[in-house]
């Protein structure tokens, strides 16, 4: 079961909506939703867009697949930045 859901409502707002959406907990957790998307629109974009996979099971094995290859690459452009900054430093010297 979902506490809150948070999924702003386009067009007018009622004064409820209005005041629900001004709530801190609301804008917190509208916030992570909106780096949740990121992170999912950085899956599909590395090939991670479908299931192939029937089942739970595998859909799990894919989900676990689809962070790994995330974290790897957030790895890979962490080394990459470091090797680039000790480039810099030898350069600048």
């Amino acid at each position: 079961m979902i506490p809150l859901v948070v999924m702003p409502k386009k067009g007018k707002l009622s004064k409820v909506e209005v005041t629900e959406q001004a709530n801190k907990k609301w804008k917190q957790l509208r916030l992570a939703h909106s780096a949740m998307e990121c992170d999912i629109n950085c899956l599909e974009h590395h090939g991670r867009d479908s299931c192939p996979d029937k089942g739970y099971p595998r859909y799990k094995c894919y989900v676990g697949s689809g962070v790994l290859a995330y974290n790897q690459h957030k790895i890979g452009n962490e080394l990459q930045a470091e090797v680039r900054g000790k480039a810099k430093r030898k350069r600048a010297t």
